[in-house]
């Protein structure tokens, strides 16, 4: 039997490593898709329910939708890839950027493992919905998909100094805690009564209101 040297399967062992270090390494990262939604324009967002038009059968799709003025926006959106719980850490939020790295104010959806609507105040431009899972390999369905839905409600103007529809008659008042949004109407007294949930002393409570298009000032209060 031919013997082989220890000391030249020592140098071959060591010719492999800096070849496999040296050598040229290709990697392929797919970009993610972008899907551009179209949103729908409605007159009067509280009474609206969102229909999840748009859908895809890959997790890593971006939806995209572009809103020509300031809105009230309601966004739906939900997935199947992940349905249980305890599957895998799954997320969803409206973003300025597709890799979903600069989050809107209020626009967190959360965990998504069942349909999930958030209404927010948006600026004119283009927005991202973007899904996120912190283990891809957790007991994924193959065979999900992801699906959204946008609505707005268009704002001419917002209102300056001290001009406040909060408690004018028939408009639409929007109260933001912990990241919610809830809305009414207010009646012909202008009064109006809105359930949110338990309130926590010490946090903020926001609220706005919206009338012929016209939008007020934004108030703040703490819970006391």
């Amino acid at each position: 039997m031919k013997s082989i040297s220890l000391k030249k399967v020592c140098w071959v062992t060591l010719i492999l490593v800096f070849a496999l270090l040296y050598a040229p390494i290709s990697l392929k990262v797919r970009a993610a898709e972008t899907k551009e939604i179209k949103v729908s324009v409605v007159d009067d967002i509280s009474l609206s329910t969102v229909t999840r038009g748009e859908s895809s059968t890959d997790y890593n799709t971006v939806y995209s939708f572009t809103l020509d003025k300031t809105a009230i926006v309601k966004v739906s959106a939900e997935q199947s890839f992940y349905p249980s719980a305890g599957s895998a850490g799954v997320g969803c939020g409206v973003y300025t950027d597709s890799p979903g790295t600069a989050l809107v104010k209020n626009g967190e959806l959360g965990k998504l493992y069942e349909p999930t609507t958030i209404t927010t105040w948006l600026e004119a431009g283009t927005y991202f919905i973007v899904f996120k899972v912190t283990d891809a390999d957790c007991n994924k369905n193959e065979n999900g998909v992801t699906s959204v839905g946008i609505y707005a409600e268009y704002i001419d103007r917002t209102a300056t100094g001290n001009t406040s529809y909060v408690k004018a008659a028939k408009s639409k008042v929007y109260v933001v805690y912990n990241g919610k949004t809830y809305s009414a109407t207010a009646n012909s007294k202008g009064s109006f009564s809105i359930k949110t949930a338990k309130l926590t002393k010490g946090k903020k409570i926001t609220a706005y209101a919206v009338k012929s298009g016209v939008k007020s000032k934004t108030s703040s209060v703490k819970v006391k």
